[in-house]
């Protein structure tokens, strides 16, 4: 017999009582990225850009955008 994750946790929280450990939410961290090529950039996308969602750049001439669309694609 497998244990699963929910035998685990109801078997901590009858021995424990029921606060002791619950599931906790799916991050956006875990989600599928792709990364901007830059390290910074991607910390604070938290992982870069998310896979299957839309995404825009825009930005005054020389601020970058073109720069940053062609970092992503080197990254791929």
């Amino acid at each position: 017999m497998q244990t699963t994750i929910d035998d685990v946790i109801s078997t901590l929280q009858s021995k424990w009582g029921r606060g002791t450990i619950q599931r906790g939410a799916r991050s956006a961290s875990h989600q599928a990225h792709l990364s901007t090529g830059s390290h910074e950039l991607d910390t604070l996308l938290e992982g870069g850009w998310r896979i299957g969602k839309g995404q825009a750049l825009t930005g005054y001439g020389s601020s970058g955008a073109t720069t940053l669309a062609y970092r992503t694609l080197a990254a791929a």
